[in-house]
């Protein structure tokens, strides 16, 4: 191998992005870097070496402790953990290794709260995540949980009476990320929930259709 190997942050975008160009297909993620190998990969996740970082070698802090408030830069540097962690899950879920996708996820919960740090724009694909490693039941329950945050956002800013920017993104992304979940719902056959989120989100488009039409309109 080279001595001196070079790496790219994932921050400077997916490996298929214009960023790569002629090399996204020699690229393979280790955590947050893309490493540049001699040979063809295809972009794909090297598992062994993501995991020890994650597990072994990442420096978390308090990020676990619900006592203390996180800004929003907190939360934007955290997102790009987490969809490590949902990147590499799904590595393991596509190659047959559930099992270590949800001990993944466990040492995941010992690390990081939910409650300071919602997964938000990801929240469908780690609920998909969930489904797929752990089964119906659980999936179900967290189903429950994290689409009650949403509706909660938005119940929170359709009566707050707030026309700024801000309560516009949060609506959009709410909306999104609850639509995306009917999706993955139907993907994993729970039908039943699939019907009932469906209704809740067709009342939303009867009385509120603005924040429908904001979503459609970017």
């Amino acid at each position: 191998g080279w001595e001196r190997p070079i790496y790219f942050s994932t921050t400077a975008g997916l490996p298929g992005g214009d960023n790569f160009q002629g090399i996204k297909t020699y690229l393979q993620q280790e955590a947050l870097a893309y490493r540049l190998i001699p040979v063809k990969a295809g972009a794909v996740m090297n598992q062994e070496v993501t995991f020890n970082k994650l597990t072994k070698e990442f420096d978390y802090g308090n990020l676990i402790d619900e006592s203390i408030s996180y800004t929003d830069d907190y939360n934007r540097m955290v997102s790009g953990t987490q969809r490590v962690y949902l990147a590499l899950a799904n590595s393991y879920i596509q190659s047959g290794k559930k099992e270590k996708a949800k001990e993944l996820m466990d040492f995941y919960k010992t690390k990081i709260s939910n409650v300071n740090f919602p997964w938000s724009r990801e929240s469908a694909t780690y609920l998909d995540v969930i489904y797929s490693a752990y089964g119906k039941e659980i999936g179900d329950k967290e189903f429950e949980r994290i689409s009650d945050l949403q509706f909660d956002v938005i119940s929170y800013y359709i009566k707050s009476g707030d026309n700024s920017d801000h309560k516009k993104n949060h609506l959009i992304t709410s909306y999104y990320t609850l639509s995306r979940f009917f999706m993955v719902l139907q993907n994993h056959e729970r039908n039943e929930l699939a019907k009932k989120l469906r209704q809740k989100l067709d009342h939303l488009d009867n009385h509120y259709p603005e924040i429908g039409q904001m979503l459609y309109a970017r």
